[in-house]
């Protein structure tokens, strides 16, 4: 193979990584629907019964959902649980949540509108959106980069 070859060669290597992150860049709708997930299931937990402990099934039909949504737009679905840069992300996401629900477990009913569910609501589809956004952001320049960050 000759140096213009195999120039012409990464050039095409380049274009394709390009064009697939283009493909799997999501709209924000899709991280606000993740961080919907998260809230939902600290919304269950911070319950612990009544309606609105059913937030819990309500976040596994959301994940269940986007996991569905996104084999049929970009033919699969990527997470956070993979090697690379969105590995720690993903970790480090896991025990804000697992510190949330905790909280929600063990914080008796704080004085805030609407009641301690809907703030653990809120704060789990924050964490959910940003985390989601970074995972996303994250993903895209290591595939266009080929790993090498």
């Amino acid at each position: 193979m000759r140096q213009d070859e195999a120039r012409q060669a990464l050039d095409a290597i380049s274009g394709a990584r390009a064009s697939i992150a283009q493909s799997l860049r999501m709209p924000l709708w899709r991280h606000v629907a993740f961080g919907v997930a998260e809230g939902s299931l600290l919304l269950g937990i911070s319950a612990r019964a009544g309606p609105l402990s059913l937030g819990i099934p309500l976040s596994i039909i959301v994940a269940a959902w986007l996991v569905d949504h996104d084999r049929r737009t970009t033919g699969l679905f990527v997470n956070g649980w993979r090697r690379g840069r969105t590995l720690p992300l993903a970790l480090a996401q896991l025990a804000v949540m697992i510190g949330l629900g905790a909280m929600a477990i063990h914080l008796p009913d704080l004085p805030v509108p609407g009641g301690t569910p809907w703030l653990f609501a809120l704060l789990g589809l924050i964490a959910g959106t940003g985390a989601s956004l970074l995972a996303q952001r994250l993903y895209l320049a290591e595939l266009q980069h080929g790993g090498e960050q």
